[in-house]
């Protein structure tokens, strides 16, 4: 934020703020700043707990589970494992 205030803040290349409409602007700066790292910390932790539930899942096969095996099995048969007609 002081970085910003010194950048791009007039008078630029100080650390004051001359423009009190400004101020407003390093609020929500910080206040968007501080949501994000809110979030981040939310996913990480959901990330972690998720991590911890895993073996608990269903048991059950997905779509693409089920396909992938299929497609194994197709290509071990000698035929090529095509639709039979």
């Amino acid at each position: 934020m002081l970085v910003y205030d010194f950048l791009f803040v007039n008078p630029l290349h100080t650390l004051t703020v001359s423009d009190p409409g400004e101020w407003l602007n390093l609020v929500l700066l910080l206040f968007v700043g501080q949501t994000i790292i809110f979030l981040l910390r939310l996913v990480a932790a959901d990330r972690r707990s998720d991590a911890r539930r895993r073996p608990l899942r269903s048991q059950s096969k997905t779509v693409g589970e089920i396909e992938d095996e299929r497609a194994e099995h197709a290509e071990d048969e000698p035929d090529g494992g095509g639709v039979r007609e």
